[in-house]
């Protein structure tokens, strides 16, 4: 399933709709089936001509250099590009915002930047992890050069926010430079599906991967009661709505009231479940089957934390080796061969000596596996 749309509003205006998460600017995969960046632009071929476009935004974000290479291309438009946040803009979706001509946003949407990363499965030397340090360390400086593009802070504020992964309300963000307009009249609906998993304007986003919980400002309602009892029968109502906002939703109501959504999680369970088995797989030539049988299905976890278990395995056999080595070369009586032992005890003595200790040693050898 692509996670762009490109729809033609009439013969001068396009419209891009990038609700979910930005893949990687790689092949992107999808339910089996592969997904270009080739097909992206070709779909963005369509708005070339375009005398406005506007950008639909609800995204936790995703894949940085994916980002980037949408905000070059939505540079590269003639057309005037107007971008609106509808829920969430985190992480390398706030790359693509900085295109926009005007970008507007709602009180009750949530901005967010922080630091990029990578995840990594193969063992590495202290150089590697250095270049690796120096690579993210140069696309941030990147990052901090787009977000230049659009708002007034300074480099080293930039640099804070993101290393604080600041989540900001709607209203922070037109405060920061980040967003020009605040679109007072827009709702956001948000719920709280489970402790990783927000749903925002009936799109699910997994937050796992973040430190903090984004900020939604509520939206006033502008009403004007005729009397006492209206007044009132509005306060009711949004007390109602704040609560039902703020409770978690329960399983059955997210099935009957957004199946779409469910079919969206099963989904990205299912490509989890699948990157979860690969990354396993990738490094289970050094691991024992067993090891890697019981991460698979019987105690389920992720390679990360396979390749952890597996090392402090194998640091309880080595331990488990030293201890046997020092008890048979106690019980072989090779420690009581000194420097006069050897001129005072005959030569088949110490001979016999010594192969009793070669043979705790190979004894101990075949215990490790």
């Amino acid at each position: 399933m692509k996670f762009w749309n490109v729809n033609n509003v009439t013969n001068d205006e396009g419209e891009l709709i990038l609700y979910g998460e930005i893949r990687s600017s790689k092949p992107w995969w999808s339910e089996g089936q592969m997904i270009t960046p080739e097909e992206f632009l070709k779909d963005m071929k369509s708005l070339r001509n375009k005398n406005k476009v506007t950008v639909r935004i609800n995204s936790r974000g995703g894949d940085v250099f994916a980002a980037q290479a949408i905000f070059t291309h939505l540079k590269t438009l003639q057309a005037k590009v107007e971008i609106i946040i509808e829920g969430i803009a985190a992480s390398a979706a706030t790359i693509i915002t900085c295109a926009g001509d005007t970008v507007k946003i709602s009180p009750g949407s949530a901005f967010m930047i922080h630091n990029p990363s990578i995840t990594v499965w193969d063992s590495f030397e202290a150089k590697d992890l250095e270049q690796l340090k120096e690579m993210l360390d140069s696309v941030k400086n990147c990052i901090i050069e787009t977000y230049c593009t659009k708002t007034t802070l300074s480099k080293m504020e930039l640099a804070e926010m993101m290393d604080n992964e600041t989540w900001l309300t709607g209203r922070e963000a037109v405060e920061k430079g980040f967003c020009d307009e605040l679109l007072e009249d827009t709702k956001v609906t948000n719920s709280i599906l489970n402790n990783r998993m927000i749903l925002v304007n009936n799109v699910a986003h997994d937050l796992s991967g973040f430190k903090n919980m984004p900020i939604f400002e509520p939206v006033n309602i502008k009403q004007e009661p005729q009397n006492n009892e209206l007044d009132n029968q509005v306060e009711d109502q949004t007390k109602e709505t704040q609560r039902k906002r703020s409770n978690a939703m329960t399983l059955e109501e997210i099935k009957a009231n957004h199946p779409d959504v469910v079919e969206q999680i099963k989904n990205e369970a299912r490509q989890e479940e699948r990157e979860r088995i690969k990354a396993i797989e990738n490094i289970s030539a050094s691991i024992g089957n067993e090891l890697v049988n019981k991460a698979k299905y019987e105690e389920p976890m992720d390679a990360k934390e396979l390749a952890f278990q597996a090392l402090q395995l194998q640091q309880q056999n080595a331990a488990q080796f030293l201890n046997h080595i020092q008890e048979d070369t106690r019980n072989s009586g090779v420690e009581e061969v000194n420097a006069e032992g050897k001129e005072s005890d005959p030569e088949d003595k110490i001979k016999e000596k010594v192969t009793a200790l070669s043979n705790a040693l190979n004894k101990d050898k075949r215990r490790v596996k």
